[in-house]
């Protein structure tokens, strides 16, 4: 296809376009049975909403179903359902195929069949997470080989399903395990944390931050309803009064109010220093407050 073009400017031309197929491949690395593999294909000069087909061929056994799609910004982007039952190592490759402009691609590559793995424990190794703790996530595979690539995404969890992505590791599959490990902080200002008194105008309560993960195999997803249990984020408080004129109250106690809605008092020593811990995570006032 001959994308130069050199005519006069002084009159009008007429320039034929020709239709072509210019890429087809999959997305997929491999097509696990029961699931469904993606692809793409590419083409230029294609009308929008030009009609396609994907004709896939699998070298041993049954073939997935034919899908038929269209064509929009000279760009189809498919999802091919591979039969529930495939042998280990067939290879399946694809057709690409536009009836009314009569063109046809082989896709570029073949990609392996294996039986769909299965995930049978996604873990942390603790339930409560502070800064600067070395956390560890893993999960257990059946049916998967070893050396298969992974990922594992750290999702921080939201009661209302917005649920924010905050780091993720890549790791290899050995003995059907993956483990990663995770040196924590909390991935924004604490401030920002909405504390009860604000939520409950709008009929909601404080939540302490919390965090689980998923595996991604492939383009597959494991661990969306938070199969991997939560992780709660607990915080700290290192507070050191300065009084200018070098002494402490010492008839007062001070106060945490905590975004929680709770509170704590807590000690200062000799030198107005204090330290309180397994606290909840956000925006938090300080009071002195008279002993009784």
């Amino acid at each position: 296809m001959n994308g130069e073009y050199i005519v006069s400017t002084d009159k009008k031309e007429k320039i034929k376009l020709d239709s072509a197929i210019i890429y087809a491949d999959w997305l997929s690395q491999t097509a696990y049975g029961g699931t469904e593999a993606m692809l793409e294909v590419q083409t230029v000069f294609v009308a929008e909403g030009s009609a396609i087909e994907i004709k896939a061929t699998n070298s041993k056994g049954k073939s997935p179903a034919i899908i038929k799609g269209k064509i929009f910004n000279d760009k189809f982007t498919g999802k091919l359902l591979i039969p529930e039952k495939v042998e280990q190592g067939a290879l399946i490759s694809f057709e690409a195929k536009l009836p009314k402009h009569g063109l046809k691609l082989d896709s570029f590559s073949q990609i392996p069949t294996a039986p769909l793995f299965h995930v049978t424990k996604m873990a942390w190794d603790r339930k409560e997470v502070k800064r600067g703790d070395i956390v560890s996530m893993e999960a257990e595979f059946e049916q998967i080989a070893d050396e298969t690539e992974a990922l594992l995404v750290v999702y921080e969890y939201d009661q209302d399903g917005n649920h924010e992505r905050v780091a993720s590791f890549s790791a290899s599959v050995k003995s059907r395990k993956v483990k990663v490990q995770w040196e924590f902080d909390f991935p924004r200002d604490t401030s920002q944390i909405p504390a009860e008194a604000e939520l409950q105008k709008h009929g909601k309560h404080y939540q302490q931050p919390q965090f689980y993960f998923i595996v991604v195999v492939d383009g597959l997803r494991i661990g969306e309803k938070q199969e991997s249990g939560l992780v709660k984020f607990i915080d700290y408080i290192d507070f050191t009064f300065n009084n200018p004129f070098g002494r402490l109250p010492k008839d007062h106690d001070l106060v945490l109010y905590l975004p929680d809605g709770t509170n704590k008092k807590i000690a200062l020593d000799d030198n107005g220093h204090a330290f309180a811990d397994n606290l909840p995570p956000g925006p938090t006032q300080y009071k002195w407050e008279k002993k009784s």
